[in-house]
């Protein structure tokens, strides 16, 4: 019977191995559309005025994320350092729900920003 670790550590393994191959193909499309130019049809205004506004609240959420990550990471380490036996086997167990959170608040502010810039030619 193959222990759940063994299984866990060999499916990362496996999904680390297709992401990084995922990267490596190049993707090639061959389309005969002309493409779509905002100014011809009058839709500039609206979409460039979003988008900056869009742009302003990501970068006012990241910016508030960053410091509210770098100032808990920086009282965990404080609590580790001072704490007794006790409290640092506690501050262990809150690492990962650290680390997921400040995860999560980079990824959901600087994903659509990657996406805008991306297809925002």
């Amino acid at each position: 019977m193959i222990c759940m670790k063994k299984v866990l550590k060999i499916t990362i393994i496996f999904i680390t191995i297709f992401m990084i191959l995922c990267q490596c193909v190049p993707v090639k499309a061959y389309v005969d559309i002309e493409p779509y130019n905002p100014r011809e049809s009058g839709d500039v205004g609206n979409g460039i005025v979003f988008a900056n506004k869009v742009k302003r609240v990501l970068g006012i959420i990241r910016n508030i994320g960053i410091a509210v990550s770098v100032i808990s990471l920086s009282i965990i380490g404080l609590r580790e350092m001072l704490g007794s036996v006790e409290e640092k086997s506690r501050i262990k167990d809150s690492i990962p729900g650290y680390l997921l959170g400040l995860f999560l608040v980079v990824c959901m502010t600087v994903l659509p920003s990657i996406l805008y810039n991306a297809f925002a030619q």
